[in-house]
This record gives structure tokens, C-alpha cells and sequence, in this order.
């Protein structure tokens, strides 16, 4: 097998990786273009942070701790928001590069080795989730984190080592990143586990899976020094109550709709395909696990926003060192055995949009000029650093229903199959869904609470998931809320006052949330009304 040349292939992913990580910090400033709300969401926990509060202790997040603690280290030296989030994904880069190196050294072939890296980098720097579009953002880059740890996880696990076999050093990887992702999102580590263990069971690999164990278990002790074993059970407190929550129980389609589509039946099609030809082979091991880990990479796509199936060049990178290992070989069932490099060729081409917006989305935010951005934490001092487009933070478009508003179309709202209004303690709300202009409602709404003379550092639960008033007045965080909402009305029994927009972000919460707080044992009494939202008072 033609390995790559271990200083020519580190010195290039390091001269890479320098590059972006220039483009990344020499900017000087983070600009956003779509995704805002979740950016606020993101902001919202890394102010709490900086201000000495703890991950599900003082709020509630499904989300571990390592999708914010690089931000949070920059933020507490006292960098801004924008260069702090930025700095996180160099940091992310110069940890994982090491171990993208090692897999790619000690398992692929030239060509699988260079895509893997070169990819990897790409996709721990990209300024998007993927998709095929041209905008920006920095939102869920704890998802592209995440894939870049479980590439060399899956490599680790799945091949046999090339030269010089260190099941220690390898254990210990595959078990630093398994650590690390249940750290970051727990999601990827569940669905992948299965296939680890049967990979290095099935080859009655031991010892790796002995160093993986002690691994894991040395991270779960260190974090428990650290932060205490109440860290642990308010994490699976967290998780449990996502679980359980009907409000948002996937970001996307559902799975049934997501595995018959044609963007995602073809993938699910050539993993199968991959695992009958492999099969044929004295590869069978790999091809069960290939097939193992199947449904858990897709599952991995179904819970990420987007349904971007990043697997696709996992897949492709496993497919080409197999062949390798097999190129010349009879036991894969035909004279050629071309059909592993042509599943492999599919996989990459079906990757490559996602993988083309990935890479331009850096060059797209480096080249991009700031003079039609705003700061979208204008009142934070040595924060505004990170900017979001005009158009989009005061463009006020909203969706409402015209049937319920408008006597003319009022005839078809029962055709339509308008539910009920909704209502709150006596008080009617339009339905009525913001479509942009989220800078326009915080400032907007936080202005208006300013001069509502209410008590100082009172806590206001919102029934929205843009409820970051606090970052644009003088208030306090909501004590036990969740920056988005999971269901459960997390913090409202710390609450003082209850906020509900008369047009909200997400109008599907917005009313599940007003139907909650219906059913909840407290008493509600209307204290502030206006064109932009009612104010209600816990009793």
C-alpha cells in the first residue's frame, strides 16, 4: 500500500491549517449572514459562562461542555465574542491535527490520507453547516466538531494499523475521542459506540479496547475532580428531559421521510452495497462493521440541522483504504474488484456540494467588506466584534394567519383547520411567526422593558426561543432556563414575570410554551401590555 510521506503529508496539513487559521483571526471581526437566532442561543451561553455560571447547573443545554469552552477560554482573557469564537476553531484544529495526522499515517493509502486531512481541516474551519448555500455563520459548529473527532475515531477503529502496530497509543485515541464526544454532543457517541466495540471485538482486539476503557474512565474522573460528580447527573438530567420533550424532537425532517428520500436513500443504498461486496472479501469483519455503523451515521444526520450526510466521505475514505488492501486480490469477488472504487467515486461525488460550501464558506467571510453589518450585541462593551447583515438583523417579515385576522378570509380558516386561538390568563394572541429581524426584536422589546420600571435583577421567563433580552438591559439571566427551549419550562419556578411576544420566532413553541404555562399550577396576572408583547407577573 502506498503510504504518504510522513513530513511531506504533516508539513502540508500544517501549512494549511495555518492558513486558515490566519484567514480566521486576521479578519478582525466574525460576520453572520444566516442562522442569527442560533447564534444568539449560542451567545446567550457563553455570556453565562463569562459570568461564572455553570453548564447544567445554572442553565439547561443537551449540549456538553467542550461545543462552548473553547469560546468561554478566549472570552475570559478578556477577547471579544467574535474573535473568541473564531480562536476556538484554531484551537479545535491545532488539538484534533495531531490526531488526523497519526489516523491517516498509521491507516490510508496517499490519496485517502490527503482527503482525509484536507477535509478535516476544512470542515473544523468552515463558517457554515454545510448544505449548498453562500452564507456564513458559526452557528452549530459543535456538529462540525464533532464529525472531525469521529473520522479518526471510525478510521482508528475500522482498519488495521499500517507498519508498526501501538494498540496502546490507539486505544487511548479511540477513547480520548469517545470522551470528547460525549463532551461535546452526546448524540454522535451513542450512535457510534455500537460499531466501535464490534470493530475491535469482532478482531478480538483487547488491548485497544482495554487502553479505550481506561480512557474513558480516566476523563470521567478528571471531569468529576473538576466539576463534581453533580456535573454528571445534571448533564443526564439535561439529556433525559430533551428526551422526553415533544417540542423539537428532530431539527429536520422526521426519519422516515429523511431515509426515503432520494438525497439519502442513495447513501443508505451504497453502504449496503459496500457491505455485499466486502463481504465477498476476506474483509468481512470491516464490512459488518461498515454495516454496524450504518444506522447510527445516519441517525447522526437526522438529528443534525440540515440532514447534511457528512458520512458520505467517511465512507468513501474507508472504501479506498480497503481497496487498497485488497487491489489485486481475488477474494473480492470479481476480476477487478471496480466495484469498491466506484461506490467510493459515487460517495465523494454526492459529498462534494456540501464539502465545496464547507471550504468556500472560509474564503467567502475573509473576503467579505463589514460595511453593511451591525453589531448584534450592541450594548456590550468590547463585544461588538461580531457583526450580523443589516437586512437581516431590521427586515420585519412575518407570517401570520390572514384567515383569523382579515374579515374577507376569515370564511376559509375552518377549511384551512386553524386551531384554536391561543391565550394566556384571558389574554388572546395573534399567530404570528417573525421570519428575520432579530436584532430589531431584542432591541425593540429590551428598550421598552427598560422603561417598565420593574424591580431590579428581576427574572423573566419568555415564550420564545430568542429570549436573550438580558444581553440589551441591565437584568439578569433567567436562573435555571435554558437558552432554547426543550420543553418543561425550565426556570419558571425562579421566574417574576412571564413575557409573551405578540409575534415570536418560532410560532410553534411560542404556542406550546402558552399551553404549558395553562396547564402549570401558577397564577398569572397581566401587568404590561403593548403593541410588542404582555407582560404577566407570577403570583
Amino acid at each position: 500500500m502506498s503510504r504518504p510521506n510522513t513530513f511531506v503529508f504533516t508539513g502540508i496539513l500544517a501549512l494549511l491549517g495555518g492558513v486558515m487559521a490566519f484567514m480566521a483571526l486576521s479578519k478582525g471581526v466574525l460576520l453572520i449572514t444566516a442562522h442569527e437566532g442560533d447564534i444568539y442561543h449560542l451567545l446567550d451561553i457563553l455570556f453565562r459562562l463569562d459570568a461564572g455560571q455553570v453548564q447544567h447547573k445554572d442553565f439547561m443545554t443537551p449540549l456538553g461542555i467542550l461545543a462552548f469552552l473553547p469560546a468561554a477560554e478566549f472570552m475570559e482573557r478578556g477577547y471579544g465574542v467574535g474573535y473568541s469564537l473564531l480562536a476556538g476553531q484554531v484551537v479545535v484544529a491545532a488539538v484534533l491535527l495531531p490526531v488526523i495526522i497519526y489516523a491517516a499515517l498509521t491507516r490510508l493509502p496517499s490519496l485517502a490520507a490527503y482527503i482525509f486531512g484536507v477535509y478535516l481541516l476544512v470542515l473544523i474551519f468552515a463558517m457554515i453547516y454545510g448544505g449548498a448555500g453562500v452564507e456564513t455563520s458559526v452557528s452549530m459548529q459543535y456538529n462540525r466538531w464533532a464529525w472531525a473527532i469521529a473520522f479518526p475515531l471510525v478510521v482508528l477503529a475500522v482498519l488495521d494499523p499500517i507498519g508498526r502496530d501501538r494498540p496502546w497509543l490507539d486505544g487511548l485515541i479511540i477513547g480520548a475521542c469517545l470522551s470528547a464526544l460525549v463532551l461535546l454532543k452526546i448524540t454522535f457517541f451513542l450512535a457510534l459506540l455500537p460499531g466501535v466495540v464490534f470493530a475491535l471485538a469482532a478482531r478480538r482486539d483487547w488491548p485497544r479496547l482495554i487502553y479505550m476503557t481506561a480512557a474513558g474512565a480516566v476523563t470521567f474522573l478528571a471531569m468529576s475532580a473538576w466539576l463534581g460528580y453533580g456535573f454528571w447527573i445534571g448533564y443526564l438530567s439535561d439529556l433525559l428531559t430533551v428526551a422526553g420533550s415533544t417540542a423539537r424532537p428532530y431539527p429536520g425532517v422526521s426519519l422516515p421521510e429523511l431515509i426515503s428520500s432520494p438525497s439519502h436513500m442513495v447513501p443508505i443504498l451504497l453502504g449496503l452495497f459496500a457491505y455485499m461486496y466486502l463481504g465477498k472479501s476476506d474483509r468481512r469483519i470491516e464490512a459488518l462493521a461498515i454495516l454496524i455503523f450504518l444506522p447510527g451515521l445516519v441517525y447522526i444526520t437526522y438529528q443534525n440541522f440540515g440532514n447534511d450526510p457528512k458520512w458520505l466521505m467517511l465512507f468513501a475514505i474507508l472504501l479506498l483504504a480497503l481497496y487498497q488492501q485488497l487491489r489485486g486480490s481475488s477474494s473480492l469477488g470479481s476480476e477487478t474488484g471496480i466495484e469498491i472504487p466506484i461506490l467510493a467515486s459515487v460517495a465523494i461525488a454526492l459529498a462534494l456540494p456540501s464539502a465545496a460550501t464547507l471550504g468556500l464558506s472560509q474564503l467567502r467571510h475573509f473576503a467579505r467588506s463589514d460595511e453593511i453589518y451591525v453589531p448584534m450585541l450592541p450594548q456590550q462593551i468590547g463585544h461588538q466584534d461580531i457583526l450580523v447583515q443589516a437586512n437581516r438583523a431590521f427586515t420585519m417579515n412575518a407570517e401570520i394567519e390572514l384567515d383569523r385576522r382579515e374579515p374577507y378570509w376569515h370564511k376559509y380558516s375552518e377549511l384551512a383547520g386553524r386551531g384554536e386561538p391561543i391565550s394566556l390568563a384571558g389574554t388572546e394572541f395573534p399567530r404570528c411567526e417573525l421570519a428575520a429581524a432579530s436584532l430589531a426584536f431584542l432591541e425593540g422589546i429590551s428598550a421598552d422593558l427598560e422603561t417598565a420600571n420593574l424591580p431590579e435583577n428581576s427574572q423573566i421567563f419568555t415564550t420564545d426561543i430568542l429570549t436573550v433580552f438580558w444581553l440589551f438591559t441591565s437584568d439578569q439571566p433567567l436562573e435555571g432556563g435554558a437558552p432554547w427551549y426543550y420543553g418543561g419550562l425550565s426556570g419558571l419556578e425562579n421566574a417574576d414575570f412571564v413575557l409573551v411576544p405578540k409575534c415570536s420566532f418560532y410560532g410553534l413553541m411560542h404556542s406550546v410554551m402558552i399551553d404549558e404555562l395553562n396547564a402549570a399550577p401558577v397564577t398569572l396576572y397581566p401587568v404590561r401590555e403593548n403593541e410588542l408583547y404582555v407582560l404577566f407577573q407570577v403570583g
